[in-house]
């Protein structure tokens, strides 16, 4: 894994960078995508050997139980 800044400026890890996605660009090979919702669905694409998650986790309010 790749150590990035994302959009708001935290630091975080991705896989494939822009430059990655730049240099397959005319190639054969086909990337997949997924967008899971929870834990247990990254875990899913993890072990499906999905190339690209853009996880949408929320996180609890700060109090709630």
């Amino acid at each position: 894994m790749k150590r990035i800044y994302d959009f708001s400026c935290s630091p975080s890890v991705r896989n494939h960078t822009i430059a990655d996605l730049q240099a397959l660009k005319g190639s054969d090979r086909k990337l997949s995508m997924s967008n899971p919702k929870d834990v247990i669905e990254v875990q899913a694409c993890i072990d499906a050997s999905i190339d690209l998650l853009d996880p949408f986790i929320q996180k609890e309010p700060a109090g709630a139980e």
